[in-house]
Parts: C-alpha cells; structure tokens; sequence
C-alpha cells in the first residue's frame, strides 16, 4: 500500500519536529570497533557512539549491547 503525497509530507514535517541531536562519529574508530567487534559498520556507529558518551544503548541484540557495554 502506497501513501498519499499528502500523507507522505505530514509524516516528514512529524519527524523534522523531532529533537534529534545529530552526533558526527569518527569513522576510522568506528570501523576499527566494527572490524573488532564483528559488526556491521552500521551497528558498530551505534555501539560506539553509545559507550563513547557513556550512555545506555537500548536494543534487543545482545551481540550489539555486549559491544557498546
């Protein structure tokens, strides 16, 4: 099923009204815990960004909450 284009606008003005804070991470850190950890690039920016602010990353993937603990 196929949202309207008014459907599809009213979702995206919902989430810019989010606050979400954009963090950069550094990518050769990032690829060097992946490499490490055994995890997707993608999965290891969340882990590292999480044990790098010392914050609790919230997820159901005990792989990746062991990595960012």
């Amino acid at each position: 099923k196929r949202i309207t284009r008014k459907e599809a606008l009213a979702l995206l003005q919902r989430f810019e009204n989010l606050s979400i804070t954009y963090v950069p991470v550094d990518p050769t850190s990032v690829l060097s815990f992946a490499i490490d950890q055994k995890l997707s690039a993608y999965d290891a920016s969340y882990a590292w960004l999480a044990r790098s602010r010392q914050y609790e990353l919230m997820t159901h993937d005990q792989k990746l909450r062991r990595a960012a603990g």
